[in-house]
This record gives structure tokens, C-alpha cells and sequence, in this order.
């Protein structure tokens, strides 16, 4: 049986559940964190060991109003306290698998995946579009000691 004859016998009706459960968006999400404290902050998205869920990052931004060092980190222990809240983008969206937190037990990165400089009073924005987090996963915006307002905004989509 040649290539052609074997694909012609699946009904197309059968693929179509298939393509839907691995392309539609489950939701879109976002979590945010205001420190006014003089330390370093950083912020951890992670998807749960186990989860049958994936998260395609899409962007952050990291406002700060004293220059400071940032950067994106993957892989690091998983965050178990000091959890933030993940907000729907959208009411329809299911509720988010993936978890959030910030400075308490973030821990330290296997890699770091990019280093910038916020100059003072400055936002920056960073394209995550390259990172998936699947089950066990995680990503860190982090920045250097700051003694003045850190503001740090991350989105992703989970599907």
C-alpha cells in the first residue's frame, strides 16, 4: 500500500478532534509584581510536574525606576511560596495551570538565557516567544538589587 492509499483510509472526520486538541489556545494569562522594597525581585512562571499542559511564553517587561541588571533564567527549583496571582486575559479562558511566584524561594536558574540593563526610570520589553515550559518547567525574570521601584510583567498563552 503506498503513502497516498494508507492516508486516503483515515476519515477526515477522526482528524479533526485530534488537530483542534493540540492546536486551541486553552487561554491567555498574565501575572504581575510591584516591589518597592531594596532588594533584588524576581518573578517564576512554572507548569507543575505531571501537567498535561504546555505554556508558550509571549512577552515581559520589566519597568525599574533605578538602573538595574535583568535577566531571564530557566529551569531553576521550583517556587513553592510567596505564590502570585495569574489573571485571565480573557473571562473565557480556563483557569490558568500554571502557577506564579515571586522573591521568597525562587530558585536559582540551571541557565541563564539573556542579560539587560534597564536604565533608570526605563521600561524594557522582552520577546519570550522562543521559551515553552512543559510539565516541570519554569522561567525567571530576576533583576539585580534595586533600591527603588521594580515593576515586572509577564504573559503566556497555555494550550
Amino acid at each position: 500500500m503506498n503513502r497516498r492509499t494508507f492516508i486516503g483510509a483515515i476519515p477526515a472526520a477522526a482528524l479533526v478532534p485530534i488537530a483542534r486538541a493540540q492546536s486551541a489556545p486553552r487561554g491567555t494569562y498574565q501575572v504581575e509584581r510591584k516591589s518597592t522594597t531594596d532588594t533584588a525581585e524576581a518573578v517564576t512562571v512554572q507548569i507543575a510536574a505531571g501537567s498535561a499542559r504546555t505554556a508558550r511564553m509571549t512577552g515581559a517587561t520589566v519597568y525599574c525606576s533605578v538602573e538595574a541588571e535583568v535577566t531571564v533564567e530557566r529551569d531553576g527549583a521550583a517556587a513553592t511560596a510567596t505564590a502570585l496571582t495569574v489573571l485571565k486575559m480573557n473571562s473565557e479562558d480556563a483557569t490558568a495551570s500554571a502557577t506564579a511566584y515571586h522573591s521568597s524561594d525562587v530558585g536559582a536558574a540551571n541557565r541563564t538565557t539573556a542579560r539587560h540593563i534597564v536604565a533608570a526610570g526605563g521600561t524594557i520589553v522582552l520577546d519570550l516567544a522562543p521559551h515553552i515550559l512543559l510539565a516541570g518547567e519554569n522561567i525567571t525574570i530576576r533583576t539585580s538589587h534595586a533600591s527603588g521601584t521594580v515593576i515586572i510583567n509577564i504573559q503566556w498563552t497555555e494550550y
